[in-house]
């Protein structure tokens, strides 16, 4: 090792014509840092090095600070004179950084240079890319391609010396279309049909094509699927029993939500709050199983102060790995070693889930509550009219009760020698009911019809079932910091909010209490910078396999670029 470094200054002046003109932060320094550096220099105080002076470089605010010795780490325009340059480059193993016991490699002589060179160009900091709310590029000039995408593609092929293919065989086109917008391939009639379509109008043949294909319920299934795993959707509860619990209705919520093409905003919202919305219906209840889909247990030993706890930190992780693209779990135990998120942000957002009224223990039961009844989503619609039938026959059953006693009088002095107005009041009441109900046709008739409306809505109600949702304790959102993550260990008490490096932007707001809603609204905020780049990401894998950002669940400093 000391070999290679008292030989990398020839080899870093050597690489000076591969050196970007201009050195980017975000592009070409942070990979290096925080692979390298962050353990021990960035943002968990707690491994930060040296303990008597701790450095810490991830962040401009604190690099150019002047050290013990009177000067910064890290001089502006002057790589000769930083000692970070110092320390990355000298052959004194007992100073070089990587020290040796961190078991990494020394920076390598490119590594080195880059490091160099953008200290010389004024070691300009920039925020984590990810983190910097995304703006519309220009879009690169093409004359090849249907859309802008394929105008980024044009740009690629031409900077590469590429050509592109020509266009797929129809019938390899269709197939492509069918199973990856549907996860099944097309029958024989519809690649026939595509082929004849094609031949005449090659363009309108896919746009027809896709359109049918998204309007199916093989469609919305198959997007489902990706979403459920997303939200780690299971029906039985995961540990211990593992025993079966009543949540479908929320997996047939997805599919329906997809089938309609809800807006990502509202399918967002009514995850993490619906039951929080104004006058909140039913499906925006249902959709709040996101969060009752974690593994849950009733072993005997349970300490529910422990698993109020670990539900919470479960929530925590699953929302910001599903909307936030980050490994916020990391500080839950202390503050993220390379992300900018404090354990104090880790309990603040759990304090949204903290407010919950889910019990700890799941009592070996498939219906926990809180929990509302759902019937299937394809019964619903009759379900509702079969109310509205009801009230009407009610209503002209009302009226017959009123109008039948002229046909009662008739009907009583045919069959009885004692005139009716000799009969107690009790004894005339009984036997007209009795009269309404076994004898008046127009009554009996009207009773037939609402029985057998009574029998259709239980049968319908019978595919139904109980499911798991949220619910809300009311008062303050609050948790507490727990040191190293254990329960017993309770510190600072904080509320519910947003993580400090967001709150710059309009984000939940300040004022006041704070609820799952407000998470859920800021979750979809124009203010937010990772919700749609982590979502479009995501989808952008379903289809090819890899995402823009290949680290799908990561966007933070040590995922891809």
């Amino acid at each position: 090792m000391i070999a290679r470094w008292i030989v990398a200054p020839f080899f870093t002046a050597g690489l000076s014509a591969a050196l970007p003109e201009v050195v980017d932060f975000n592009d070409h320094v942070q990979p290096i840092l925080s692979e390298n550096c962050y353990h021990c220099h960035g943002p968990d105080p707690s491994t930060r090095e040296p303990k008597k002076a701790p450095l810490r470089i991830d962040r401009e605010e604190y690099a150019f600070r002047v050290r013990p010795d009177g000067r910064p780490a890290i001089v502006r325009g002057d790589a000769a004179a930083s000692e970070l340059v110092r320390r990355i480059t000298t052959a004194d193993p007992d100073g070089v950084m990587p020290p040796p016991e961190s078991h990494r490699n020394p920076l390598s002589p490119g590594e080195v240079a880059i490091i160099e060179k953008w200290i010389e160009q004024g070691a300009p900091y920039e925020e984590h890319w990810a983190f910097v709310k995304p703006l519309r590029p220009r879009v690169p000039e093409s004359d090849w391609g249907n859309n802008p995408i394929d105008s980024y593609i044009a740009a690629g092929h031409r900077a590469q010396g590429l050509r592109p293919n020509g266009p797929a065989p129809a019938h390899r086109l269709i197939r492509r279309l069918a199973l990856d917008l549907t996860g099944l391939p097309p029958s024989p009639g519809e690649v026939a049909i595509f082929e004849n379509a094609a031949a005449h109008d090659f363009a309108s043949a896919v746009e027809m094509a896709v359109s049918r294909l998204i309007g199916t319920d093989a469609y919305a299934e198959h997007f489902a699927r990706h979403w459920l795993d997303v939200a780690r959707y299971a029906d039985t509860q995961g540990l211990h029993f593992d025993n079966y619990r009543s949540i479908w209705p929320y997996r047939d919520w997805v599919i329906d939500s997809i089938r309609r093409n809800q807006p990502f905003d509202q399918f967002t919202i009514e995850q993490i709050a619906g039951d929080l919305l104004p006058d909140a219906t039913l499906e925006q209840t249902i959709a709040t199983g996101f969060h009752r889909c974690l593994p849950t247990s009733s072993e005997g030993g349970i300490i529910p102060k422990e698993y109020e706890a670990i539900h919470a930190r479960d929530r925590v992780e699953t929302t910001t790995a599903a909307w936030l693209g980050l490994t916020a779990g990391c500080a839950g135990c202390h503050d993220h070693k390379f992300d900018p998120i404090s354990q104090r942000d880790f309990y603040s957002l759990a304090a949204y889930f903290r407010n919950a009224t889910t019990p700890a223990v799941d009592g070996r039961t498939a219906v926990v509550a809180p929990t509302v009844f759902a019937t299937r989503i394809e019964d619903r619609g009759r379900l509702a009219a079969i109310g509205g039938e009801v009230e009407e026959i009610d209503a002209a059953m009302a009226l017959r009760r009123e109008g039948a006693r002229g046909d009662f009088r008739s009907w009583f002095a045919a069959g009885e020698d004692l005139p009716a107005d000799r009969r107690s009041e009790g004894e005339r009441e009984a036997i007209y009911q009795y009269y309404l109900t076994a004898v008046d046709p127009p009554s009996r008739e009207l009773q037939a019809r609402k029985d057998a409306l009574v029998a259709e809505r239980e049968r319908l109600r019978s595919r139904g079932a109980a499911t798991l949702v949220m619910g809300e304790k009311g008062g303050d959102a609050f948790a507490h910091v727990l040191g190293r993550g254990d329960y017993r260990a309770e510190k600072e008490k904080v509320f519910a909010d947003i993580p400090a490096l967001f709150r710059n932007g309009a984000g939940a707001k300040r004022d006041g209490r704070q609820s799952r809603r407000d998470l859920a609204e800021w979750l979809v905020s124009p203010d937010n910078p990772l919700t749609a780049r982590v979502t479009v990401n995501r989808i952008w894998y379903y289809f090819f396999g890899r995402g823009l950002v290949e680290t799908t669940e990561d966007f933070g400093v040590m995922g891809a670029r």
